[in-house]
């Protein structure tokens, strides 16, 4: 006679093997991220310091042992014969105009990551270059599309050098190298161009958005009428992955390595950063100005070193709590690059700006 019950101590004892099997496992996949990470920070570091140690050669080389002065730029992109709009972009640390506001690639089906995907987006970067030349996708879409969606908008780009984000301490920095004395400079850039004199559109990625603000306070604080007018005549904010209470980047440190003020500026939940979101709020409430303000999210995270992906910018920090907001299911680089003239990214903007030059009281009698 046979007998089919299971033996109650059996089946105690395949759980507690399994048991064990699956705790050895994920020891053994923690240690593997964990060294995964030291090894990403070892690299990094070395990257960082290998490209210091070359740039500082080529100054001794050249002999430009002077830091320059002047490290914030303009650009005028389209000037139509009659400008009825200005429309200013701003890029993040380390961003410039052409790499920073490319024509996006990215899929909304995409974004399952695993530990090749960093080898993946390299071998994505390549067709991109060929499908630029291919299949004509922006290689800039403020500069190719604006002007043909937007008649009567005069695209123009601000632009400022970085520096090292990460530097050894040997490395001096430039003097005034933070938000308050480059967003003044920018302002003089601007007043050069004649910017006050009609509706203003801002568009900024990252910490690109933060200058906006600093910019608009400034402004607002001036005392002079043609600095004050920038205050006055901006109508449309739309940003891109703004880290208004700070980024998580910030308090990432690099062995041997200090970070530079222009990082340290964003720290998470700083009181420099409130102090100023703050103080923005409260001008737009008490000038009771009407300024359309838009802003787009990140939700996934950034292949921020070999192996290591990063929530660059935080949902909460993203969210203004002012103007409409839009949750995007894309990293921080492709934040900022909408995938075509019908991405919710480009439209929104692309209407205001028409909205703007349109509406012609708005600059005839300034």
């Amino acid at each position: 006679m046979t007998s089919n019950a299971v033996n109650p101590h059996l089946t105690k004892f395949k759980r507690h093997v399994l048991f064990l099997i699956s705790t050895i496992i994920a020891i053994i996949n923690s240690r593997i991220d964990y060294l995964k990470i030291k090894f990403a920070v070892l690299l990094t570091t070395m990257e960082v310091i290998s490209s210091t140690w070359t740039r500082f050669k080529q100054n001794i080389e050249e002999q430009r042992y002077e830091i320059p002065d002047k490290v914030v730029g303009s650009t005028v992109y389209n000037e139509p014969e009659k400008v009825l709009v200005d429309v200013i972009f701003i890029h993040g640390l380390d961003g410039a105009m052409n790499s920073s506001w490319r024509q996006g690639t990215w899929d909304e089906d995409e974004h399952q990551k695993n530990i090749f995907s960093d080898l993946w987006k390299k071998s994505r970067r390549k067709k991109t270059r060929k499908n630029i030349e291919v299949n004509n996708i922006s290689g800039c879409w403020p500069i190719d599309w604006i002007p043909q969606d937007c008649q009567g908008a005069r695209v123009i780009s601000l632009d400022y050098i970085t520096g090292w984000l990460w530097c050894p301490p040997f490395i001096k920095e430039r003097e005034g190298n933070n938000l308050i004395t480059r967003s003044d400079e920018m302002i003089q850039e601007l007043i050069k161009l004649g910017v006050g004199k009609r509706p203003i559109v801002w568009v900024g990625h990252s910490k690109g958005g933060l200058y906006i603000k600093q910019i608009i306070v400034n402004a607002w604080e001036s005392r002079i009428k043609e600095v004050e007018r920038i205050f006055r005549q901006s109508r449309t904010i739309a940003w891109y992955g703004v880290p208004h209470r700070g980024s998580s980047l910030s308090h990432y440190t690099l062995p041997l390595l200090r970070r530079s003020v222009p990082l340290s500026e964003t720290e998470r939940n700083c009181d420099f950063l409130q102090n100023l979101h703050r103080t923005f709020l409260q001008i737009i409430e008490k000038e009771n100005v009407e300024i359309e303000i838009s802003s787009f999210i990140e939700t996934k995270c950034t292949l921020v070193m070999p192996f290591v992906y990063w929530q660059v910018i935080p949902i909460e920090s993203a969210e203004p709590n002012i103007g409409r907001k839009y949750l995007v299911p894309v990293d921080h680089v492709d934040i900022c690059k909408p995938r075509g003239k019908n991405c919710y990214l480009y439209v929104g903007l692309s209407e205001s700006i028409k909205k703007l030059a349109g509406q012609k009281e708005l600059y005839q009698n300034v």
